[in-house]
C-alpha cells in the first residue's frame, strides 16, 4: 500500500507556523498606464471588482479579513492595491505558458489598471449610489444535495498533540451504485479542522477497513499515514477556504461508487488555535450529488504520482526530487492537484512521449498557503497511453536554506536536512491526478467495475493489458487486483515463474515509485511469463480466491482456455 496524507491549503500562521514569504517566480508585467483621474473609487469601481475577484476568501473563508467596513479602506486600500500589482493577490501562481485551466483567479490588465488608478487618486470613496453588483459567480449553483450523511459519533482530536489524524464512519451507506457527480464537507469547527477527505468503502473491504479501526466501525479511529486511501475510491478533498459554490465534476461525469459502500471521513485536525473554551468535538457532515445511471458518459478516476523517497540537504537553496513512472492506465488526463509542505517553491508535472517530447500538465510556483486542483479546458485534455510509451514526470522544487525556515511558536528553525513525511515541517512531492475513462452500463460494477468488457479485448499474448483493465478502474482497483495476481493460490501455482521475476524485481531501482514501470521494462521478459501463468489460473477460475476482494474481476466465460 501506497500511504499519502494530504495536508490541506491553509494560511501557516493558523497552525503555529509562520511561513516565510517563498519565492514566487512571478513573470514580469506591465499594468498599462493609469488613465486620467476620471473618478475612480471605491464604490464605482473597486468594490464591484472585490467583490467578484476577492470575497470567496476574504468573506468568511481562508483569508484573515472582509472588506466590508469602508472606514478601513484608509489601511486596507494601499495593501490591496499592492497585492494586485504584484499579482500576489487573488493568488494564483500557475504557468500561463504551461496550459490554460479552467477556473483561473489572475487578473488581467485592464482589471489591474482600475486598482493603480484607484490608488493614484488616494482612495476616493465615492458615493454609495454609484455602486453595482458585481457580476454572478460563473460557477454553478448546485442544488439541494441528493445525500446528506454525519459520522456515527463525532470527532474528537488528542489535544496534546498539535496535529492528529481521525477517521469516522459516517451514517450513510449506499446500498445501491451510485454515481457521485459532486461532493462537498460541511465542516464545523473551522478552528480545529486542517482537512478532510472523503472516501467510499466497497463491502469486501470493510473487513480490512474493521481492522483498521480496531473492530469497531462506530466510534472514531486514529488513521495516520491515511491507510484507507487504497480501499475504495476518493470522493473529495475539502480544505480551508474552499470556494462555496462548487462545480460538478462534468455534467455527464461521475465517480463510480460500489453498492454496499461505506463513507469515511478522513479527517486531518490541528489544535494549536483551537479555542480551549470550547470542546475539541467536531461534527462535520457531507453533502452528495448524484447522476442517474443513463446520464453518465465518463467515470472520473485517480492516480497519485509522488516521490517518497526524498533527501533535501540542509542550506539547499534550490534542492530537486521528482520521479518519473509509467502509471497503468489509457485515458485523458483531466485535472491535476499539486502538493508540497513549506520549504516547497515550485512543481511541475509533464506527460512524457516515448521520443521524449514533453506536454505540460501543470506548472505552480508553489505557496502552501494556496493549494488548488487544476482542471484543463474541455477538449484540451492530455491523452495518456502508457502502453505507447508514455510517462509522468514530476518535478519538486525546495528552498531549504537559512531564510526560508518557518517560524514555530515565535522560534525560526534552524536548516536541517529533510526527506518526507506528514508533518508539515517534513516535506511531499505529490500530484493527485484525475482521469476519465468511458462509462460503459453493460460492463461490470464494483471496485473493478469495466475490467470486464476491457479484459475481453485483452490479447492472449499481452501481459499488460490485464493491469491497464485494473488500472482504467482507479487506483483502488490497480492495487486490490496487483496484490490478487500475486496471491497465495496463483503465486504457489505459478512458483517457478515466480522466482525469476522476483530477482528480478529486486535488482529494479524505482520498485517503490514504478511498479509497473519494472515489470514492463527491466523485468519484462520475467513478467511476461510469470503473466502467461497467472492467467491461465484465472480463466480457469482455479485462483479465483485471490480476486474475492475486487469486485469487478472476474473469469470471462467468454475466454476457453489454451
Amino acid at each position: 500500500m501506497v500511504w499519502l496524507s494530504l495536508v490541506a491549503c491553509v494560511n501557516s500562521t493558523t497552525m503555529g507556523i509562520e511561513n516565510q514569504p517563498q519565492p514566487r517566480h512571478l513573470p514580469s508585467i506591465e499594468v498599462p498606464p493609469a488613465p486620467p483621474n476620471l473618478g475612480v473609487t471605491w464604490h464605482g469601481d473597486v468594490r464591484p471588482l472585490v467583490e467578484e475577484h476577492c470575497s470567496h476568501c476574504h468573506d468568511g473563508g481562508v483569508a484573515p479579513f472582509v472588506f466590508d467596513d469602508p472606514d478601513q479602506l484608509a489601511v486596507l486600500g494601499p495593501l490591496m492595491v499592492s497585492a494586485v500589482m504584484s499579482r500576489t493577490m487573488p493568488p494564483w501562481s500557475f504557468h500561463d505558458d504551461c496550459r490554460t485551466v479552467d477556473g483561473s483567479l489572475a487578473l488581467d490588465d485592464a482589471t489591474i489598471a482600475v486598482f493603480a488608478a484607484w490608488g493614484e487618486s488616494g482612495y476616493p470613496l465615492g458615493n454609495e449610489s454609484d455602486y453595482t453588483a458585481s457580476p454572478p459567480d460563473e460557477l454553478i449553483q448546485l442544488p439541494p444535495p441528493d445525500l446528506v450523511a454525519w459520522p456515527r459519533t463525532p470527532l474528537e482530536p488528542d489535544t496534546g498533540l498539535p496535529d492528529d489524524y481521525v477517521c469516522a464512519v459516517t451514517d450513510l451507506t449506499l446500498d445501491e451504485e451510485t454515481f457521485v457527480t459532486a461532493a462537498r464537507v460541511v465542516p464545523d469547527r473551522l478552528d480545529l479542522l486542517h482537512h478532510v477527505i472523503l472516501y467510499a468503502v466497497p463491502p469486501e473491504q470493510v473487513r480490512e477497513l474493521r481492522q483498521i479501526a480496531g473492530g469497531n466501525l462506530d466510534r472514531p479511529f486514529s488513521c495516520w499515514e491515511s491507510p484507507v486511501m487504497h480501499l475504495g475510491p476518493k470522493l473529495d478533498i475539502w480544505v480551508p477556504g474552499k470556494r462555496p459554490l462548487t462545480d460538478p465534476y462534468g455534467e455527464h461525469d461521475a465517480i463510480r461508487v460500489p453498492a454496499g459502500s461505506l463513507v469515511v471521513m478522513e479527517t486531518h485536525f490541528n489544535t494549536l488555535t483551537w479555542d480551549a473554551e470550547q470542546p475539541a468535538v467536531d461534527n462535520s457532515g457531507i453533502e452528495l450529488w448524484t447522476l442517474p445511471a443513463e446520464q453518465v458518459e465518463g467515470l472520473l478516476v485517480s492516480w497519485t504520482v509522488y516521490d517518497t523517497e526524498l533527501d533535501i540537504p540542509a542550506g539547499a537553496p534550490a534542492a530537486q526530487e521528482g520521479a518519473e513512472v509509467h502509471l497503468p492506465v489509457e485515458a485523458p488526463i483531466v485535472a491535476t492537484s499539486p502538493h508540497m509542505h513549506l520549504l516547497g517553491t515550485g512543481v511541475r508535472t509533464d506527460a512524457v512521449s516515448k521520443d521524449g517530447q514533453e506536454q505540460c500538465l501543470s506548472d505552480v510556483d508553489w505557496d502552501f498557503d494556496w493549494q488548488r486542483r487544476y482542471e484543463m479546458e474541455s477538449g484540451r485534455e492530455v491523452y495518456y497511453d502508457v502502453m505507447a510509451g508514455d510517462t509522468v514526470r514530476l518535478t519538486c522544487t525546495y528552498d531549504n536554506s537559512a531564510a526560508n525556515q518557518p517560524v514555530v511558536d515565535g522560534v525560526r528553525g534552524e536548516p536541517q536536512d529533510v526527506g518526507w513525511g506528514d508533518s508539515s515541517l517534513e516535506e511531499m512531492c505529490i500530484d493527485f491526478l484525475t482521469l476519465r475513462v468511458p462509462f460503459d452500463p453493460e460492463a461490470s460494477g464494483g471496485l473493478c467495475g469495466g475490467f470486464d468488457e476491457c479484459y475481453a479485448q485483452c490479447r492472449r499474448d499481452d501481459p499488460y493489458c490485464p493491469l491497464i483493465c485494473m488500472g482504467n478502474a482507479g487506483e483502488a482497483c490497480f492495487e486490490c487486483g496487483t496484490s490478487a495476481l500475486f496471491g497465495a493460490c496463483t503465486s504457489t501455482r505459478c512458483f517457478r515463474q515466480l522466482r525469476p521475476l522476483k530477482r528480478c524485481l529486486a535488482r529494479c531501482d524505482d520498485l517503490k515509485l514504478d511498479f509497473f514501470g519494472c515489470q514492463m521494462e527491466e523485468c519484462a521478459e520475467e513478467f511476461s511469463e510469470y503473466q502467461r501463468c497467472a492467467q491461465r489460473a484465472f480463466r480457469s477460475g482455479t485462483c479465483a480466491v485471490d480476486y474475492r476482494g475486487c469486485s469487478g474481476i472476474d473469469p470471462d466465460p467468454r475466454f476457453t482456455l489454451p
